[in-house]
Order: C-alpha cells, then structure tokens, then sequence
C-alpha cells in the first residue's frame, strides 16, 4: 500500500531540530519521504525541509506561519503536519490525529494515530479526505501544482441555493490559507 498521485517529494531532512521534535511514528513516516503532495494535491504531508519552503512543518508549527497564532482552537504544542486539497488540516495532539476546518475553526478527534491516519487515507482517499472538488477540478482539464490548494466560492459552509455552481480555483497554499483565515474569524468570536 502507498500514497498515490505524488505531485512533490520533500528534499532530505534540513530541519533536524524540527525532525527531533516530532513524535516517533512521524520520524518513520519522514525517514522514508520528507514531506510530499499525494493525490494530485489532495493531500499535503508536511516536512522537515528550508523552514522557508511552503511545505515546511516548522513554518506552519513554529514559524511565521504558525497556524496556532491564527485558530484559537489549536495550541502551540499541536503539530500541524498536514492539509487537504482545500486547506483544512491535520495536527496531532497528544499523539492523536486531529482535523481542523479551516471554514468554521472547529476541531474534531478522529480517534487514530499518524499510522492508522495514513492508511485509511490509503484506503478510501476520496471519501477520507473530501477530495470531490479536487476530482471536479481535475475533470476539467485543470491540474493543482505543488504549492497550490483550491479555493470555492461560495464557502463550502455558506447555505446557497441548490443547484448553484462553485467556483474553484487554484489558490498559492497561504493565500488561500489567509482567505481561511479572515473568513473562519467570524467563527472564533
């Protein structure tokens, strides 16, 4: 069993300190690929690279763009090692994997560990991470390039008529991060 559609493969570790911080399982998962895009860009499994690069877990975790510092609901301890295709994310706590709508900044446990993350999402990619935007967009003739995430509009969240169209389109990862940002505030309050 492996991740499929691999658009990116992280360089070797470059980050060392950040590579020593993280819980074991995730040690293992970055000894054999340092981050990477699986899933023509559904999936985003952040990496110990240049902690400047847009794939780098300490930029989100620690850095600049530390994703605590914009959602209430996670703490600086939470690891946000990955996303979707839509900018939703996945953090461990207490070496547990969590999710976070990045629309609504509401977490969720999802009751398994980094291992048991990554093989259902082997299992049924499609249902597991939502990726049915994704394969609209892709049924286009469109492709998402590594750094890249979709953006919706309207919001997912929003109740619009049924039967409207949404637009999607790919987005730079922290532009449309920001966008998440600046529309789940209302949210947090």
């Amino acid at each position: 069993m492996e991740l499929k559609g691999i658009i990116y493969k992280g360089e070797e570790n470059l980050d060392q300190e950040t590579y020593d911080a993280v819980p074991e399982d995730l040690q293992l998962f970055y000894d054999q690929i340092n981050g990477m895009v699986a899933y023509q860009g559904g999936l985003y499994i952040r990496g110990c690279v240049d902690r400047d690069h847009w794939n780098s877990l300490y930029r989100y975790w620690k850095g600049d763009a530390a994703l605590h510092k914009s959602y209430a609901a996670l703490t600086p301890s939470d690891i946000p090692f990955g996303q979707d295709c839509l900018g939703d994310q996945f953090f461990l706590r207490d070496g547990s994997v969590w999710a976070l709508n990045a629309e609504t900044a509401t977490v969720e446990d999802l009751e398994m560990d980094f291992e048991e993350f990554i093989v259902d999402v082997i299992e049924d990619p499609v249902e597991f991470l939502s990726l049915e935007p994704l394969l609209h967009y892709l049924d286009a003739g469109n492709e998402l390039s590594p750094g890249q995430i979709l953006h919706c509009e309207p919001a997912l969240t929003i109740e619009v008529p049924e039967g409207t169209d949404y637009e999607v389109q790919a987005m730079d990862i922290d532009e449309r991060l920001k966008w998440l940002h600046d529309f789940s505030s209302k949210y947090q309050n």
